[in-house]
């Protein structure tokens, strides 16, 4: 049986999902034609600033898993698109 970290569970039963980075006017499509589970893990840094100590975002951790339990010799295919666009 495996096991998730401490990774936090963002969306059961994805099949596509659209981010939107305002910052660099992005967008980021994750599509499959077989359904998953999103986890997603954000990265913070504590800084002392002049308002006092402070969690700064660094970034951000997307990972799609699939569920399988395949018998010996079984094949499992999946299509995964991975799209960037630029936006205004």
């Amino acid at each position: 049986v495996r096991e998730i970290g401490d990774g936090k569970i963002t969306l059961l039963n994805v099949k596509k999902i659209v981010i939107k980075d305002n910052f660099k006017k992005t967008l980021l499509t994750l599509t499959s034609d077989k359904r998953y589970t999103l986890y997603k893990n954000n990265y913070n840094t504590q800084r002392n600033t002049l308002f006092g100590e402070e969690e700064i975002y660094q970034y951000s951790i997307i990972l799609p898993v699939w569920d399988l339990n395949l018998e010996p010799e079984e094949e499992w295919l999946c299509s995964y698109e991975i799209r960037i666009e630029k936006i205004k």
